[in-house]
């Protein structure tokens, strides 16, 4: 009977180490890393148009964050429905409202964009040739403002706010018409969705760790916890940086994070997995390598190809 009852206390102490090893491994690995749900709400604020220009702003935005890998956007279709019941109320997506539909839709940030400052105009030039020559034409001129926020759900906060303006402009002889309204503006929109692509990747960089070190076949190498499926590929550069300085409340006692110190240094990856990295160093910089490194993704240019679709 006792030594049963010592079997019995030995399994229950080796499945409470296993369960320890379990919660404290978990927040570590790449499957536990969750990709930000984003919850997109577009407005038009200027009643001068009769055009909707929101679905398209919709698309745009949406297509701008499905490139940033780490973000998941929900689809439109559950969003709309939010929509539509604040237009058959009268009321607007502020703050609070989109904070409350952000929570009920499972969403992580909140994109508020609003379009105004509609522009769009046709006047009669005068273009001079090399010679001398001169040629009547027509030029079209259309002009968007989108205003974006970006809202934290769980912290109930505004963590960006910042507008752009997109202008296009489009040149015909004088007896054929240039773009019309629409079409022109939806340019312009384009364009203006395309300039918040470095700053929104500056807000919300790439992030990753060290997660290992070993040489490998006379290689230094390090381990890295962004892959394929976080959209890295071997043009990309990324930045190593030393951990800050960590803070201790004095309160509290809570030990505050410390986020990323000075940088150590920039890589492109020598090999890519689905869920992590491999990059190789030299001598000195392994030497110094630490494990929990903070790695950022660099901010990339805007791939256009939306224009050709």
């Amino acid at each position: 009977m006792k030594s049963g009852k010592t079997n019995g206390i030995i399994l229950f102490l080796l499945l409470g180490l296993l369960t320890a090893m379990v919660v404290l491994i978990m927040p570590q690995t790449t499957q536990a890393r969750e990709k930000s749900a984003v919850f997109l709400s577009i407005f038009q604020n200027d009643d001068r148009v009769k055009i909707d220009f929101c679905d398209n702003a919709m698309n745009e935005i949406t297509h701008l964050f499905e490139q940033l890998e780490y973000f998941n956007v929900i689809e439109k279709n559950r969003s709309l429905g939010f929509v539509k019941e604040l237009k058959e109320n009268n009321l607007e997506m502020d703050h609070y409202m989109a904070i409350k539909y952000g929570k009920q839709l499972g969403a992580h940030l909140v994109v508020l964009g609003t379009l105004s400052d509609f522009k769009y105009e046709v006047t009669n030039e005068i273009r001079t040739n090399d010679e001398g020559g001169q040629t009547p034409v027509k030029l079209a001129t259309a002009a968007v403002t989108l205003r974006l926020e970006l809202l934290n759900v769980d912290q109930n906060l505004l963590i960006f706010s910042d507008h752009r303006i997109g202008q296009i402009q489009d040149e015909a002889a004088r007896t054929t018409t240039p773009k019309n309204m629409k079409m022109l503006t939806e340019e312009a929109l384009h364009q203006a969705v395309a300039q918040f692509w470095k700053p929104i990747q500056n807000a919300f960089p790439a992030r990753g760790l060290v997660i290992k070190k070993e040489k490998r076949n006379g290689h230094y190498c390090v381990y890295v916890d962004i892959g394929r499926n976080w959209g890295l590929t071997k043009d990309k550069l990324l930045s190593f940086y030393h951990r800050g300085e960590k803070l201790v409340h004095p309160v509290t006692g809570q030990t505050l994070d410390a986020g990323k110190g000075e940088l150590y240094f920039q890589k492109t990856p020598c090999e890519i997995f689905a869920e992590y990295s491999l990059f190789c160093l030299s001598r000195r910089e392994y030497r110094k390598m630490e494990i929990g490194v903070i790695v950022e993704i660099d901010p990339l240019d805007y791939a256009s190809e939306r224009n050709q679709e």
